[in-house]
């Protein structure tokens, strides 16, 4: 599957200005205890976390429920 996302910078941003650069939150996945912000992520990471999880959910959501077996 091609699955594609369209992330609009200034709505990321406006987000994190509204709420002092903590507006979007993500669990670090070495401690999910650990919330990071996008800045904090990518500078740990390498990655893009709003692209990742956008991504992630879309994948999960075409998957469906349940056990899959091949």
């Amino acid at each position: 599957k091609i699955i594609g996302i369209v992330k609009v910078i200034q709505t990321i941003e406006w987000i994190q200005n509204t709420y002092g650069g903590r507006g979007l939150l993500f669990a670090s996945p070495e401690n999910p205890a650990l919330m990071l912000t996008v800045d904090e992520w990518e500078s740990k990471y390498g990655t893009d976390p709003v692209g990742l999880i956008m991504m992630m959910r879309l994948w999960w959501n075409s998957m469906g429920g349940g056990v899959h077996t091949p």
